[in-house]
């Protein structure tokens, strides 16, 4: 995690290799730091890699008791290398506690021989 300041929106966290088409269940993509609540403003993927994709997954980003910081979403048209999806939090926010994993859960799996994500985490810490 970088250097971050009360209230101004970083990047958290980078995850690489979330796969859509074999899906094993939450993928944690941050945890707040021991210290601090966080609020997540987006979620930014990016595919990696892709391969044979003709249905895009639906993922929603949650923490463990199960409040959804972004709603499920199918990414719809993100089935090439480079393709973008961006979760933008809009009105409501949900304030992350200290040490809370925030992750990533697929309601319904992509389509295709594979495909690969980059996340990036933003947001800031609650001082």
């Amino acid at each position: 995690m970088g250097i971050i300041f009360g209230n101004e929106i970083n990047k958290l966290s980078r995850n690489v290799l979330i796969d859509t088409v074999t899906v094993s269940g939450p993928t944690t993509i941050f945890t707040a730091p021991a210290t601090n609540k966080v609020v997540i403003t987006a979620v930014e993927l990016r595919c990696t890699a892709a391969s044979n994709i003709s249905n895009e997954a639906t993922i929603k980003i949650t923490i463990p008791t199960g409040k959804e910081v972004f709603a499920p979403q199918k990414i719809i048209g993100v089935i090439d290398p480079d393709d973008t999806w961006t979760f933008v939090a809009e009105g409501h926010s949900i304030v992350v506690p200290a040490s809370t994993a925030v992750s990533i859960v697929f309601d319904n799996a992509a389509t295709g021989t594979s495909q690969t994500l980059l996340a990036d985490v933003l947001g800031y810490l609650v001082i």
